[in-house]
């Protein structure tokens, strides 16, 4: 009787320690916590699409708002018979638009910053005196801003646009896709009519033209009435 309890005893042992032996191999397997991925470290944030993204989205929304206020201190009463470097008549120069871009990356990295939200990078408007993130954003605005395409391609169709007192929340879509296609890694804008790039291509660049045709009417125009249009867009 003793010799079967012994034996029972010692099977029970075994098995215990395998029991044992099985929780630590499946406890040291387990996987660590993972970490938090909503930290707003730019240190956390993978330089994908995602990111050069949302900055030139950004810059392209600050760019047409630069342009508006333009035009508008340019349509000024006090303005209308001034041509200087930024107004013409009651115009926003396209010229002005394509200088401002020389040094409109450098400022936006210091009048935005960039948020993290559901782990991907928001630029959101807030001023800060952050170096190293101004510097990251102005960086990347430079990078994808000018890398397909031409200042003066951007000042023109931001000029136009505004100038014809487009609305922002209609136009400024297409006009985010158009230049940052390469930025978003978007396809192209789907074939429809679009009568200004046509044109662009057929005159090469060359729109002295067009613009001299605007400017004649504008000015007889101008002549023929002796009210100043003042009326605020």
């Amino acid at each position: 009787f003793l010799y079967f309890i012994g034996c029972f005893m010692q099977r029970f042992a075994r098995a215990l320690l395998l029991v044992v032996v099985a929780l630590t191999v499946v406890v040291r397997a387990a996987p660590a916590p993972a970490a938090d991925t909503a930290s707003n470290s730019l240190s956390a944030i993978d330089p994908t699409h995602v990111y050069r993204c949302a900055v030139c989205r950004r810059a392209m929304s600050a760019l047409w708002d630069h342009g508006f206020e333009a035009r508008r201190q340019c349509r000024a009463p006090e303005n209308l018979t001034v041509t200087d470097e930024q107004c013409e008549l009651s115009r926003v120069r396209k010229e002005y638009l394509t200088n401002s871009l020389d040094g409109f990356c450098a400022s936006l990295g210091y009048k935005h910053r960039l948020v993290v939200r559901d782990a991907a990078p928001v630029i959101v408007e807030d001023e800060h005196t952050d170096d190293d993130e101004a510097g990251r954003i102005s960086a990347v605005c430079d990078k994808w801003i000018h890398r397909d395409h031409h200042a003066e391609d951007m000042g023109l169709f931001f000029a136009m646009n505004i100038n014809a007192k487009k609305d922002k929340e209609r136009v400024l879509p297409r006009l985010q896709h158009k230049f940052c296609m390469s930025a978003c890694d978007m396809p192209p804008i789907p074939p429809r009519r679009k009568k200004l790039e046509s044109i662009h291509q057929e005159h090469h660049h060359d729109w002295t033209g067009i613009e001299d045709r605007i400017r004649a009417s504008e000015a007889l125009a101008a002549s023929k009435s002796k009210v100043p249009e003042t009326d605020e867009l």
